[in-house]
This record gives C-alpha cells, structure tokens and sequence, in this order.
C-alpha cells in the first residue's frame, strides 16, 4: 500500500468512529444529556481527524501531479 491508500483507510476508518459517536450521542440524548454531548463532541473530533488526513492525501495527491508533470 502506498501512502494514499493509507490515508484513504485511516479517513475511513475516522469517519466510521465519528457516525458511531454521533449514534451515541443520538442514543443518549433524552436521558444523559452530558454523556451525549461528550459523544457529541467526539464525533466532532473524529471529523476533524478526517479532515486532516484529507489534507495531507490531498499534498500528496498534488506532489504526485507535480511529479508527473516535469
């Protein structure tokens, strides 16, 4: 595997923990409102983990390009 096909899993994998937190948090959300937000605030983290190595794919899709183009 190469580096993109890497990050494409972890991204993957981070999205996938973000909608189980989000589910919990829905769960949760009548009858334990603080543990629902916490959920809440994890999924959101998750997210956030997603949208980093999506940048970093990004880089290296791009340097790839670069590469290719000289």
């Amino acid at each position: 595997m190469n580096d993109i096909d890497n990050l494409s899993e972890y991204i993957k994998d981070e999205i996938k923990d973000a909608g189980k937190y989000a589910w919990c948090a829905l769960k949760h959300k009548d009858e334990n409102p603080a543990l629902a937000d916490l959920f809440h605030r994890l999924s959101g983290e998750e997210m956030e983990h997603a949208k980093l190595l999506y940048d970093a794919a990004m880089r290296q899709v791009k340097e790839m390009i670069d590469r290719y183009a000289e």
